[in-house]
C-alpha cells in the first residue's frame, strides 16, 4: 500500500469525517467506553486504506474497504467495517495488565486496540509484520 501525502485541508476534512463516524457509532451503542471512543477519534483510518479511496468510503461506518483483489476482482482482503471493529474491541473488555496479539492486521485495528492494551502485531500477506510495525510506529501505536 502506498501512503498518500495528506495536506492540512485533507487532514481537517478527515478529522471531521472521523468524528462524525465516531458520533454515529456512539449513538448506535457500538462504542460505549471512553477509551474506544478516544481511539476512534484519534486513529486516522484513511491512512490504512488503499491510495485513492475517498474519505467518505474510508470512514463509512457500515462497510468494509477492500484492500486486495484477485485478478478477476474478487476481494480477498479488507479492513473490517468500523461498527464491527468497535464491537469487537468493546467486547474484548481490554484493561490494565492485558496484552493483545493482533494477527492478520494491516494496522488499523491494531492501532485502535493499542489505545487499550500493549500490542503485538503480526502482519498478513499484504502487510508483512515489519511494514505493519513501521506504520504503527509512525502513529505512536507501538
Amino acid at each position: 500500500m502506498t501512503q498518500t501525502v495528506v495536506t492540512s485541508a485533507d487532514g481537517d476534512r478527515a478529522a471531521e469525517i472521523r468524528n462524525a463516524l465516531t458520533d454515529k457509532l456512539r449513538s448506535n451503542s457500538m462504542i460505549t467506553s471512553p477509551v474506544v471512543e478516544r481511539a476512534f477519534r484519534t486513529v486516522p483510518r484513511h491512512l490504512f486504506v488503499p491510495e485513492g479511496t475517498p474519505l467518505e468510503v474510508a470512514y463509512d461506518a457500515d462497510d468494509s474497504v477492500a484492500t486486495k483483489r484477485e485478478r478477476d476482482g474478487v476481494v480477498v482482503s479488507s479492513i473490517s467495517a468500523p461498527f464491527i471493529q468497535a464491537q469487537m474491541i468493546e467486547q474484548a473488555g481490554l484493561g490494565p495488565g492485558m496484552s493483545v496479539l493482533e494477527i492478520g492486521s494491516g494496522g488499523y485495528n491494531a492501532a485502535l486496540v493499542r489505545h487499550e492494551a500493549p500490542l503485538f502485531p503480526c502482519g498478513d500477506e499484504r502487510s508483512p509484520p515489519l511494514a505493519c510495525r513501521s506504520r504503527l510506529m509512525k502513529l505512536g501505536a507501538v
